[in-house]
């Protein structure tokens, strides 16, 4: 949950305001980059005891999984973004549930 949490802060710190949409699209390496500087590891998973017997320069399991976690959260906030951006520019359609006021809305 923390790492979520840490996903979020930083992917509403990285995109800019009036045109989120837009700014998703280079996000993903600077989004695990940030999380990874700040998670901290001991806290996150109870048993880190092969972590100190990986060799340097070689990606842990902890690593490669929180990597995944923030890949998999930025496409689902990536979809939800887009659909909110999405109905934001189409408006309010009346079609659906006024079906005679469509001859005078022109839709």
């Amino acid at each position: 949950m923390r790492v979520v949490q840490l996903c979020e802060q930083h992917f509403r710190r990285l995109t800019c305001v009036d045109q989120p949409v837009h700014a998703i699209a280079r996000l993903g390496e600077k989004l695990q980059m940030a999380v990874l500087c700040d998670v901290d590891y001991n806290n996150i998973f109870s048993s880190t005891d092969h972590c100190a017997d990986t060799l340097q320069g070689i990606d842990s399991h902890i690593s490669s999984l929180i990597r995944q976690i923030v890949r998999f959260f930025l496409d689902i906030r990536t979809l939800h973004v887009a659909r909110t951006w999405n109905d934001s520019q189409k408006g309010t359609m009346i079609r659906q549930s006024m079906t005679k006021l469509i001859l005078f809305k022109n839709q």
